[in-house]
């Protein structure tokens, strides 16, 4: 099949045509038809546009669209399927079903430009660039210009970047084969890390980045479209890529680590990013080549003994790890001596929560047996609090935090172990699961389905060998909902639960701190990376900014002399600034941590944090706040023993009502002490002693 523009109109030829007709569903006309060709002139088919029907779509007799039978590949075509009458443009073009239709309307459509295949073939890293090759395939004509354009997901930060090399590789008639080349340097990145919070060099890079092709060729007037592309990992040298980990010079000082990934769903590319210091990047390749000398002697042994027929079950037992059963056995001759390496670690810029809790713990009560080891990074609020005589304060990627991962013995975390190695590599990921991984958790996971994010995933790569739990029934969710084995959770508790207990007791402290409330939500997912100015529209902004200025709150801090606070859950502090009430301390985790809030406050406000367990198990009232469904993963199918430890309001009004009855007479406590017992049984400061009892179980067992 062959189509042909002339200056009056379009031409379709070399099949059988049966016969057609050309229009909208509701007007037709019938086509001049000769031996294997379509003509219709320009000046008949104008009539047949409107506002409702921007294009003609070819038809049968029968009301149907013709379909193109034979191969795109098959059709011939000008390199301009399109002409002028009346000042107006039209488009002779071919559907991705392969229906034949005329476009009115200036450009043309990508699509009907565009095959939508777009995938990832290159992928190396030279001195001071990334390197990456795509592949695509267009219909009749090749691209003139390509751009590819990295995009922050969920903001609107982004860098467009012109092809170094395009060329075309195969011409099919009707489907051009397309290779083009880009180099990406440090100059495209800063442009982006301009338009959020600067570069990222100390400190966890929590953005996901997304990659899209566009198209130019002005003879076309190709509309301006920017297309995902396809992640196909079967297609790339990946052995080579591990070797040489995908890093690139990005200044003087550091190193840019590039981790490319597949989307979930779709299959799509995105990456991410980490920065290393030069010394700690040099550390880091001398101990990625004795890693591989490692492997390689190891390998060796392995066949050698295959060849004498030897046993090697014990071998490939990982909990008969060589350097834990050295250290063992050393335990048992010298118990002074030898300790077991743990690192302990929350967010990379945090500490204020069950990691060091626990941290402290080990290094007041246990440091005997335990040498351990805090990573926090240099600019983190929490830095000092870290210090201690017997522990040990790395800091967030530098040199020593390199140096000590293939000497752990346990790492210990509380939302994910990569957040305790200074970069994410397939080196580096191996060697944190060869070490016993212990999730003390942020909150009671009870509450709603984590599984997805926290579930054990894999026997050869576990989540965590080991899992913190609050109670029987939250033991039972891990176990039932999230995979895991009897003997890898403990019911112990959270470790943050100990100073909690603390001040359950201390009634005087309550007395001194009863008119402290306390508003503290938890955060959305999806708005946690809005730029400022579409995060004032969620709903989320608009009902706690209402609330905080809501006149009866302000009544009732000026009757009963209160004292309020509003702090924001971490992946929302980036917002704290744009909260305004004149009757109401606006915190931010420069200023305090939750711990600290939970403890002095003795009224609570929350929607759905967990953080309503911690204040209803000192005691406290808590009420919760839910104009909306703001966790969709709190759901009765989860957990059908669900239930809050306070009451629950969608209006304001009924909240602050209840908030002053319970101010004024106090006779009823809004805290049902049975489902703080089914979420924590214990009545005691033992939490961080269960843990540490299981870990001895684990690796003392005798």
């Amino acid at each position: 099949m062959q189509l042909i523009t002339t200056k009056s109109g379009f031409i379709i030829s070399g099949n059988d045509f049966p016969h057609l007709r050309i229009g909208t569903p509701e007007r037709q006309i019938d086509l001049e038809q000769s031996d294997k060709q379509i003509r219709f002139k320009i000046e008949d088919i104008v009539p047949l546009f409107d506002e409702q029907h921007p294009h003609l779509t070819l038809y049968t007799t029968d009301d149907v669209p013709y379909q193109i039978s034979e191969p795109l590949e098959n059709i011939t075509a000008k390199e301009s399927l399109n002409l002028t009458y009346l000042e107006k443009t039209y488009w002779l073009a071919i559907t991705d079903d392969k229906q034949i239709v005329v476009l009115a309307q200036p450009n043309l459509p990508s699509e009907y430009f565009y095959n939508q295949d777009a995938r990832l073939t290159g992928l190396k890293t030279q001195y001071d660039s990334l390197i990456l090759g795509l592949t695509f395939s267009t219909k009749f004509n090749a691209p003139e210009q390509v751009q590819l354009t990295i995009r922050v997901r969920h903001t609107k930060a982004k860098v467009t970047i012109p092809a170094t090399r395009a060329a075309r590789k195969h011409h099919h008639t009707g489907r051009v084969i397309n290779e083009a080349v880009f180099a990406i340097d440090h100059q495209a990145f800063d442009t982006l890390y301009k338009q959020l919070d600067g570069v990222p060099f100390d400190t966890y890079d929590y953005n996901l980045f997304d990659v899209f092709i566009s198209f130019m060729k002005p003879s076309l007037k190709i509309n301006p479209y920017y297309y995902r592309v396809g992640y196909y990992e079967a297609e790339l040298d990946r052995e080579k890529a591990k070797v040489n980990d995908l890093w690139f010079s990005y200044n003087n000082d550091y190193q840019l680590y590039f981790k490319p990934y597949a989307t979930q769903n779709y299959g799509n590319f995105s990456f991410k990013l980490s920065f290393l210091p030069k010394g700690s990047y040099e550390t880091y390749l001398q101990l990625s080549k004795k890693r591989l000398k490692a492997i390689k002697e190891n390998s060796a042994k392995e066949n050698s003994a295959k060849d004498n027929k030897l046993s090697t079950s014990e071998s490939k037992d990982p909990k008969n790890n060589n350097k834990v059963s050295e250290k063992i056995n050393a335990q048992e001759t010298f118990p002074n001596k030898i300790k077991l390496k743990i690192a302990i670690g929350e967010y990379p810029d945090s500490a204020t929560d069950n990691g060091l809790v626990f941290y402290r713990f080990i290094c007041d009560h246990y440091a005997h047996i335990f040498d351990p080891y805090y990573i926090i990074s240099k600019d983190s609020p929490n830095y000092d609090a870290v210090a201690h005589p017997a522990g040990n304060r790395i800091d967030y990627r530098s040199l020593e935090h390199v140096q000590l991962l293939p000497e752990l013995d346990l790492v210990a975390f509380t939302h994910s172990s990569d957040y305790l190695l200074p970069v994410v590599t397939p080196m580096t990921t191996e060697l944190l699961d060869h070490t016993y991984k212990v999730f003390l958790q942020h909150g009671i996971s009870s509450i709603r389905d984590v599984s997805n994010r926290y579930g054990k995933r894999s026997k050869e790569h576990p989540f965590a060998n080991l899992v913190v739990a609050s109670s029987p029934l939250e033991k039972e969710l891990l176990i039932k909902k999230m995979g895991y084995d009897d003997d890898e959770v403990v019911v112990s508790g959270l470790p943050r639960f100990d100073n909690l207990i603390y001040y359950r007791h201390d009634q005087r402290y309550k007395k001194d701190h009863q008119h402290e409330l306390l508003i503290i939500p938890t955060w959305r997912a999806g708005e946690d990376h809005l730029p400022k100015k579409e995060f004032v529209e969620t709903d989320f902004f608009k009902h706690w900014q209402a609330f905080l200025e809501d006149p009866t709150l302000k009544r009732l801090k000026e009757n009963y002399r209160l004292s309020i606070s509003f702090y924001l859950h971490h992946n929302f502090q980036q917002y704290a600034n744009l909260f305004d009430a004149s009757e109401v301390s606006i915190l931010t985790r420069n200023d305090t941590n939750v711990q600290r809030l939970l403890i002095q406050n003795q009224l609570l406000i929350t929607d759905y944090s967990s953080v309503g367990i911690d204040f209803a198990l000192m005691q406290k009232p808590v009420f919760y706040y839910q104009f909306d469904h703001g966790l969709d993963e709190s759901n009765d199918a989860y957990n059908p023993n669900f239930k809050l430890p306070g009451p629950i309001y969608d209006d304001p009004n009924d909240l602050l009502l209840a908030l002053e009855s319970y101010i004024r007479y106090k006779s009823s406590q809004p805290v049902d002490p049975k489902i703080i017992e089914a979420y924590y049984p214990y009545n005691d400061q033992m939490a961080s002693n269960r843990i540490v009892s299981a870990l001895l179980d684990h690796f003392y067992p005798d």
